[in-house]
């Protein structure tokens, strides 16, 4: 044998060891691989709670769960069982943040075919197989394929963040309700949501579930009874009646702080986001006596502690009249923000339940604080 041709199979089985190699890394990077017939099915799964940009995906034993926040006072989960996919391998668990756009546009890459009649979805064949492999620059990788064309689509995953943990609590439930969602849906179309209050009742008795929506322009309500095919699982031990507006004591209470304390206010909740849920506030404040707001948190940050610091840090107390100067400042929530940032929350948290908002305890700890 020449001297080239050792060479060029010593070259041969040094690029098959090469090969090797990076076949054995790029399985060592492999943390997820999954598959389904359909991607609809993932797309479909997807739109349910496409409210928000982000999304933060975990792969766990059981399936996977996809959890959608926003601006942590409203979260969607959606759970895909193992059982639901074709093949799951989880080599350990995964947990990222994705943006849900971007992974809505790949699943539907090949278009979505409507049926020239109804205008209805038609079925398609395009699978997906995927794979979230660590220590990449796209680690989720998404494989689509359809009459043998495969496409691969290499996404960037974002930093992970923290979401809000509802300990809904399984004991004591008095009511249990739960819907067919279009019905639902439906049903909710027939009433103002944005209306200045809206009741809820829940009663062992006929309709059994109503809602009131009490506005400028009158009430309208929508009942759904017990036997209603909208109605999927209806529980009552007891009646439930909620109403959705201030409450006057809570108030009251408010006000006893602001007065001991000669604070102002500013509106960290959801209602900022709504003008009519601030002008109600503000109107509300006017009748008991209590300062108009100071003003209200933006949007800016991941969490509500986030958007508490960049108002502070914002404040400028030359846009106002008064001269104000923050010395001590304290957040009232029933969210746990010391759980979403003890340190910075540290002697500035005061917290509440949502069933007793502000009450006498809730006085004490703020007036503390703030001396």
């Amino acid at each position: 044998m020449s001297l080239f041709d050792t060479h060029q199979e010593d070259t041969d089985d040094e690029e098959e060891n090469n090969v090797n190699e990076q076949e054995q890394t790029d399985s060592a990077d492999v943390a997820f691989v999954a598959k389904l017939k359909s991607s609809r099915t993932l797309a479909s799964i997807l739109k349910t709670i496409d409210f928000a940009d982000d999304a933060i995906f975990c792969a766990l034993t059981t399936g996977v769960k996809i959890i959608v926040e926003d601006k942590q006072c409203v979260q969607g989960n959606a759970f895909i069982d193992t059982r639901v996919f074709d093949s799951y391998e989880l080599v350990r668990q995964v947990r990222f943040r994705f943006h849900l756009e971007t992974v809505l546009n790949c699943l539907n890459i090949f278009g979505v075919p409507l049926d020239p009649v109804t205008h209805e979805p038609l079925p398609t064949n395009v699978a997906v197989q995927i794979h979230y492999r660590e220590n990449q620059t796209h680690p989720l990788q998404l494989y689509l394929e359809e009459d043998g064309v495969i496409t691969e689509c290499l996404i960037k995953v974002l930093d992970d963040t923290d979401t809000i943990d509802f300990d809904f609590q399984t004991e004591n439930i008095v009511s249990k309700v739960v819907f067919k969602a279009s019905g639902f849906k439906e049903a909710l179309s027939e009433i103002d949501l944005k209306a200045d209050c809206i009741e809820l009742f829940i009663t062992q008795d006929v309709p059994h579930f109503r809602l009131i929506a009490n506005g400028c322009g009158g009430s309208t309500s929508v009942d759904i009874t017990q036997d209603s095919p909208v109605m999927d699982t209806f529980l009552c031990t007891e009646p439930v009646h909620n109403r959705k507006e201030i409450d006057q004591k809570c108030l009251e209470n408010l006000k006893t702080i602001v007065d001991v304390t000669s604070t102002r206010i500013v509106l960290s909740s959801s209602w900022r986001f709504f003008p009519k849920s601030r002008a109600k506030v503000e109107s509300s404040f006017k009748q008991i006596g209590i300062d108009p707001l100071l003003g209200w948190t933006s949007s800016r940050g991941k969490t509500r502690v986030d958007e508490i610091y960049h108002w502070l840090k914002d404040f400028d107390n030359k846009t106002i009249h008064e001269d104000i100067f923050i010395t001590k400042w304290i957040a009232i929530d029933d969210m746990d923000l010391f759980k979403l940032d003890a340190k910075r929350m540290q002697d500035h948290f005061v917290m509440t339940m949502p069933l007793n908002g502000i009450t006498e305890e809730t006085i004490k700890e703020a007036i503390m604080l703030l001396s």
